[in-house]
């Protein structure tokens, strides 16, 4: 079949017809796949890059002379869908581990409140002389940037408070 610019043949298949049929079938899935992956905002979009490759490998594949499609041709997809799985498990590894931090790090914020509140100002000097100090050492904590630095500030926190109230008690 020529269409001026390409000309198609049926590369393997029975006719030209049945061999744009499985180029369109190929498209028609890979298409959206790529365009919900270029418009995801989620980290875990990289997981719908298994069936892009594949796919992609597929539409690519059915270009070339071979006999059989589908078959033991999408095992030299393997490396590349690997490499993918790998890159999803470090991703929600970092991700595991941020969130955990978040979640020590809220509840360190709670505790320190907590002894805040109940906190007798009046008869602990010691104390009352240094919340400010400990407030504006707060405020520090939430501008920093790295959760890290932010769980390591605010355990230094907890300590000087529960020092303080030891000390006086």
């Amino acid at each position: 079949m020529d269409f001026g610019i390409i000309q198609l043949s049926n590369n393997g298949f029975l006719n030209v017809r049945t061999f744009v049929w499985f180029l369109l079938q190929k498209l028609i899935i890979l298409i959206p796949l790529v365009l919900w992956f270029i418009t995801c905002q989620q980290w875990w979009k990289y997981a719908i890059l298994s069936p892009i490759i594949l796919y992609s490998y597929q539409f690519w594949e059915a270009t070339q002379d071979v006999s059989l499609l589908d078959a033991a041709g999408n095992i030299k997809a393997f490396p590349a869908i690997f490499c993918v799985v790998l890159l999803l498990f470090l991703i929600s590894k970092a991700i595991k581990y941020r969130v955990e931090i978040l979640i020590m790090y809220d509840h360190l914020a709670e505790e320190i409140e907590d002894l805040l509140k109940n906190t007798d100002f009046n008869t602990n000097s010691v104390l009352y002389k240094n919340v400010k100090r400990f407030k504006k050492l707060k405020e520090d904590i939430a501008q920093e940037s790295n959760t890290q630095q932010q769980l390591i500030k605010l355990i230094t926190l907890r300590e000087e408070l529960v020092k303080h109230l030891n000390i006086d008690y």
